[in-house]
């Protein structure tokens, strides 16, 4: 894999290559996209009365531990990995599209959160 171990950080658990990893991040959209689409299901009248830093927190626990079910692998194993290999993920732009796909998919869930009903 190439890479330092990150400053502070540990070998992680799991050695991840490049291509698990934008795998792991794909599927990670995919549930963040499956909670985005039930949270709007929801009333607005329901939704304004969730704290976002609350709908936040635990849409990623949500999140992570489909990831964990499914992968076998901790988010500090996906970190660690994704630091080890950040000089090859920084030139991918398929992990770069699945990363700013997550950022506007976490915007929507907080906008919803907020009771913006505007896409």
């Amino acid at each position: 894999m190439g890479g330092k171990i990150p400053e502070g950080g540990a070998q992680p658990t799991k050695q991840l290559s490049v291509k698990q990893i934008i795998s792991i991040h794909e599927f990670m959209l995919q549930q963040l996209d499956r909670i985005v689409t039930e949270f709007s299901a929801m009333p607005e009248s329901v939704r304004v009365n969730f704290d976002m830093k609350t709908v936040t927190i635990a849409a990623q626990a949500i999140v992570g531990s489909a990831v964990e079910n499914k992968f076998s692998v901790s988010s500090d194993d996906i970190e660690s990995a994704v630091m080890l290999n950040h000089a090859q993920l920084s030139v991918s732009q398929q992990f770069a599209n699945i990363n700013i796909k997550m950022q506007e998919t976490m915007t929507k869930l907080m906008d919803q959160a907020m009771g913006s009903t505007s896409q």
